[in-house]
């Protein structure tokens, strides 16, 4: 039980704090919601687009920001833009209102003003639109990055975790890797618990052990689980996974190996059985279409790698990347998962 001083303190503090961020954040919904990673408005000819609330992936578009009115609207639920700040990255009002100020208003004016390309005046208008597209992209990517990293810092780590029951009922018996937290789940924010996988160069700090610092992260990887880690959640396939950021960056789950082996693979399961029984490092793209971008990541120190395919256009895609890493002059080898 808080001490009553405490709660007299912190009530004090909403009653500053919510007037303020409520002026503050007035007519700059749209700057917010890209400090998110939202895309919005959505393309020509749509009215909605597809939640972007870390674990409702509806499978029809159904979220949408009323400009008007200052507020979102989803079959999951609605709210100001506050809220949506919530829901998105958990925790509760003051630490929302802080975080919109320092991400969303600070450092997205300095994505803004450093180092993002800028439109000359009087550029030819097809040059002009290729840059500020350049100038969207890089800001999207800046903002994409701190998101990930805020739903990172909420994760903890996944030894004791029901990330470890999870393993073993994949047939993973290999500790779980550094570069994977456990997301606990929250009646409001998180209604299922999440193997929580992160996407970046990790180091290997000590031998046969990754570990990545917070600045290194370039987006997160979200499995739902069910309660007690004995399986994914029970809820639609195509909503079991999330990945906020990370496209060209791997989630490396395994050092690469004394003989300089590495595979690399789709998914996070397929790939850590695989370092199981081979000993070779790994690296997961987290989906078969981001696989080619991890060609230019792949140290000069590697001597082979293998990768794996999955059924259908996985195999388009591990052909694609095994051409690239052949073009920079590795052994590559590609094996089909199963077999």
């Amino acid at each position: 039980m808080q001490h009553p001083v405490c709660v007299q303190v912190q009530a004090q503090q909403m009653q500053v704090v919510a007037p303020d961020i409520h002026s503050q954040v007035e007519g700059r919904g749209p700057e917010i919601l890209r400090a998110l990673d939202i895309r919005w408005p959505p393309r020509r000819g749509h009215t909605h687009i597809h939640c972007p609330l870390p674990l409702h992936a509806d499978r029809n578009p159904s979220w949408r920001w009323d400009d008007r009115k200052e507020r979102w609207f989803c079959t999951c639920g609605s709210g100001n833009i506050v809220d949506l700040v919530i829901a998105m990255l958990g925790g509760d009002f003051l630490t929302a209102a802080a975080w919109i100020r320092r991400e969303a208003f600070y450092f997205g004016s300095i994505a803004r003003n450093l180092g993002v390309p800028q439109i000359e005046v009087g550029a030819d208008k097809r040059e002009a639109r290729q840059l500020e597209r350049e100038r969207q992209d890089a800001e999207h990517q800046v903002q994409r990055r701190r998101v990930a990293q805020a739903v990172y810092a909420r994760g903890f780590p996944a030894a004791g975790s029901i990330v470890e029951p999870y393993f073993r009922s994949r047939s993973i018996s290999m500790p779980v890797p550094g570069t994977i937290r456990f997301l606990p789940a929250t009646p409001l924010h998180y209604p299922h618990p999440c193997m929580l996988a992160v996407y970046g160069l990790a180091r290997e700090l000590e031998p046969g052990s990754l570990s990545i610092s917070a600045a290194d992260i370039r987006g997160v990887h979200l499995t739902k689980l069910k309660p007690d880690g004995t399986g994914k959640a029970d809820v639609p396939r195509d909503e079991v996974r999330r990945s906020i950021g990370g496209h060209g960056w791997p989630i490396a789950l395994a050092p690469v190996n004394d003989g300089g082996g590495l595979a690399i693979g789709e998914g996070i399961e397929t790939i850590l059985s695989v370092a199981e029984v081979t000993g070779l490092g790994a690296w997961a793209a987290g989906a078969a279409s981001w696989m080619p971008a991890l060609a230019n990541l792949v140290p000069p120190y590697v001597e082979a790698v293998t990768v794996y395919a999955e059924a259908d256009s996985g195999r388009l895609h591990a052909e694609r990347l095994a051409e690239r890493l052949h073009a920079r002059g590795f052994e590559v080898t590609i094996a089909e998962v199963g077999r």
